[in-house]
């Protein structure tokens, strides 16, 4: 029997998303890293989380807000949470 012709597609294209969406976390890990070479400040009273808002304005901060920065900007492309 013959297989369908949607077979190879969807292999196809699953195979091109999953490039596409690795190479979209590794463009935006490398910007975030970049922003963060000129923006990195330590915290000077303790530990203190931003707020996204916060962190665009200042434009400065320590690893955690260029994490909420780099969790902020995957979500905001549809990846999930976890």
């Amino acid at each position: 029997p013959l297989q369908p012709l949607t077979s190879h597609l969807g292999e196809s294209l699953e195979q091109f998303r999953d490039r596409a969406r690795r190479e979209l976390v590794a463009r935006t890990l490398a910007w975030v890293q970049a922003q963060s070479r000129s923006g990195y400040r330590r915290d000077a009273r303790g530990d203190a989380w931003p707020i996204l808002d916060e962190l665009l304005q200042s434009a400065a901060d320590d690893c955690d807000g260029w994490e909420l920065l780099t969790f902020s900007t995957l979500r905001s492309f549809g990846f999930a949470k976890r």
